[in-house]
This record gives C-alpha cells, sequence and structure tokens, in this order.
C-alpha cells in the first residue's frame, strides 16, 4: 500500500470519521437527556434507566464525547487507537460515572416483552439491544486505563451479570 494511502487511513479518516460522528449526532438543544438518547437511543429498559438517572451526568459537554466514543466499541477488543482517544476523553469524573454506570448494569436483569401484531401474539426476552451493549462494551474496555481499587472487582461482576446468559 502508498504511504500516502496508509497515512490517510490511519490518521486523516479516523479524524473525519469522528469529526462527522460529532456532526450526525449532535442534539438540536443542549438538553443532556436528549443528548444522552441521541447517542443510545431508547431501545431497551436499560437506556431508558441510563436517559433518566444519569443523563445530567452523561450528556455534559465533558463527558459526552467519551459516551459517544465507547458507542463505537465494536469490534471483539479495543485497537490501540481507540484506548488512545479513551485516554485522551477519560477523567477522574467520567471513570466514577462509568463505574457508577456498570454498577447498575450489574443490577438490571432481563426482562420479556409482550407482542401483538393483528392476531399473532409472541413474547421476546431482552437484557440489552445491541446499541446499548457496544456503548456498554466501551465502558468496559475504558475501565483498562482506570487505575482505581474498584476496576477488577465491579468487572468480575459486570461479566457475571452479562456473561449468564438468557434464562439466568
Amino acid at each position: 500500500m502508498p504511504d500516502g494511502i496508509r497515512q490517510y487511513r490511519e490518521q486523516v479518516w479516523p479524524l473525519l470519521r469522528d469529526r462527522l460522528t460529532e456532526l450526525f449526532t449532535e442534539p438540536e438543544t443542549d438538553d443532556p437527556v436528549l443528548a444522552v438518547r441521541n447517542v443510545l437511543w431508547d431501545d431497551d429498559a436499560f437506556t431508558t434507566t441510563l436517559a433518566a438517572e444519569y443523563a445530567s451526568r452523561l450528556g455534559t459537554p465533558e463527558t459526552l464525547p467519551l459516551l459517544r466514543h465507547c458507542a463505537t466499541a465494536t469490534a471483539s477488543k479495543p485497537s490501540a487507537r481507540w484506548l488512545a482517544r479513551t485516554a485522551r476523553l477519560l477523567d477522574a469524573r467520567a471513570g466514577e460515572l462509568i463505574a457508577d454506570v456498570l454498577r447498575r448494569l450489574v443490577a438490571h436483569r432481563e426482562y420479556r416483552i409482550r407482542h401483538t401484531y393483528r392476531d399473532e401474539e409472541w413474547a421476546e426476552t431482552v437484557f440489552l439491544r445491541e446499541r446499548t451493549a457496544v456503548a456498554l462494551r466501551g465502558m468496559v474496555w475504558a475501565c483498562e486505563l482506570v487505575d482505581e481499587p474498584w476496576v477488577t472487582g465491579l468487572l468480575g461482576e459486570v461479566a457475571v451479570t452479562t456473561g449468564t446468559g438468557m434464562g439466568g
């Protein structure tokens, strides 16, 4: 691969992609609840809880970029570039906020949703929707950069809660 293309792919495109993401996901108002819902949507009970209980902290100008960044954690493991950007966005308040959100996740349980369409009825068991899970995965990855005593124990609890599977 020519050096110019490699440089573009490694340096220019990530910056451009991040800026475009910010522009396209920016809420029209300064309301933190709308800002959080714009990133996470209201797909499941957990995101509804996040918007209701944590929006005033997640939607601030200091933490919203980190939330947006966490919502890009779609790979199986974080890249060095992803972690470097996280390190730039992470501060002590954001680390405390991540801990609070992950503690709330540990308390979250799956639930059933009943659907009816015309004469058809069915039920669906939901723990987290994909968009929510991606953002939470980013928060878990960000814990790699947090040097606090709560990290190991809390990540263990998150693993048990999220890794148990359907039906508990």
